[in-house]
């Protein structure tokens, strides 16, 4: 496991340096021991093998200079921004320290909150997670956040969905998961591995638009002047579950009550472009995981044409000029639709919201034709 501490640069440290960064981390009596000591006992508590060493005073209670700044500090180095969250492949970022775990963990602190949590489990690249609710806004350090050891002893993957307790260590801090009492995971078989069946059938639905590929990654485009949502599109199929994306939200509390009985995620405008494509990958992880477990699932992205203008304008001063990086998340989701031989699938609804006489829209949805099965365009009537 990669730490924020390389072996390397601490051998190279002084033993004034190495005595000070392991004071910083809890390192008991650090001028005891010699170098290479010194080192072993750091890395013993980066990796959580042991403890962190906490300070007391002669009432045994920490002194309240080191109390909250103590653990505050932890987070503050540990936990990564919201930017290096999603630029870790471009970067190299490290993975979070399990020396969080001494004071997550720790019967002994004192939780300012205790509440009941469930939702559903994403694994960062770092090996922490997050357990995120329904009908929330998805955020990069929005739910509970669960620790690497956590994940491991349980053997949790992204899309198990997770009952527990929670607890509030400090106010601007992520809450933190301490407690599993159940986990979701009736897995029939092995969704990426699994043999799959190339034929594809129509899935009925009730609406303007029907005969959706099941099993296949279908695209609506439709005027961008509609209101129509993907779920009006869909809300009538049945025998499937049905988990809704919806990005840029700006209806917030209508979108949540049109799709309360779904698995439901969404963004909010002015969000990082990042967090757009984020909450479709979780989403889809989330599908991934109830297609094995028995049930066919519709994964509807609405407003796909938001997450692919986001991802378009990083780093990008022409934002006609369409990036090729900016289909990635297209290709994804084109890959991940498929039928199995025990009747079930993942079926992809995208919902593009065109304007004419728009560059980017008409390039766009001209390259989207080579990754979706079916294209269905709609007009605005009236």
């Amino acid at each position: 496991m990669r730490t924020y501490f390389d072996r390397e640069l601490l051998q190279q440290s002084s033993i004034f340096e190495l005595r000070n960064i392991a004071r910083d981390i809890g390192v008991y009596s650090p001028t005891i021991y010699k170098k290479e000591e010194l080192i072993e006992k750091i890395f013993q508590i980066v990796n959580g093998e042991v403890k962190p060493h906490v300070p007391k005073s002669k009432q045994g209670r920490p002194p309240k200079s080191l109390s909250n700044p103590s653990r505050k500090s932890v987070f503050d180095s540990l936990l990564p921004t919201d930017e290096q969250m999603y630029t870790i492949e471009q970067v190299g970022l490290p993975c979070l320290s399990e020396s969080v775990i001494a004071f997550l963990e720790d019967e002994k602190i004192a939780v300012k909150k205790n509440f009941d949590i469930e939702g559903v489990l994403e694994v960062s690249p770092y090996g922490y997670g997050f357990v995120r609710e329904k009908a929330k806004a998805y955020t990069s350090f929005g739910g509970a956040f669960i620790s690497q050891n956590m994940i491991n002893a349980h053997k949790l993957k992204s899309g198990f969905y997770i009952k527990g307790k929670a607890k509030v260590l400090e106010p601007d801090k992520p809450y933190v998961l301490y407690d599993i009492e159940s986990v979701s995971n009736k897995a029939q078989f092995d969704f990426d591995n699994a043999e799959v069946v190339c034929s594809l059938s129509r899935l009925e639905l009730n609406s303007e638009i029907d005969n959706f590929l099941q099993g296949a990654a279908n695209l609506i485009v439709q005027d961008k002047s509609s209101e129509t949502s993907v779920f009006d599109y869909v809300k009538d199929c049945k025998d499937a579950e049905i988990v809704i994306v919806k990005l840029d939200a700006n209806k917030e509390q209508e979108f949540v009550q049109k799709s309360l009985q779904n698995e439901n995620y969404f963004t909010t405008m002015l969000q990082n472009p990042a967090e757009h494509i984020a909450v479709i990958k979780f989403a889809l992880a989330r599908a991934k995981q109830l297609v094995a477990e028995g049930k066919s699932v519709v994964l509807c992205i609405d407003s796909i044409d938001k997450a692919l203008k986001n991802q378009n304008a990083v780093n990008n001063n022409d934002l006609l000029d369409v990036k090729s990086t900016t289909f990635d998340i297209i290709k994804v989701l084109s890959m991940a639709a498929r039928n199995f031989e025990n009747q079930k699938a993942l079926t992809i609804v995208g919902l593009y919201n065109y304007k004419q006489n728009n560059n980017f829209d008409e390039v766009v949805v001209s390259e989207l034709e080579d990754y979706f099965t079916k294209i269905y365009k709609v007009k605005k009537q009236g």
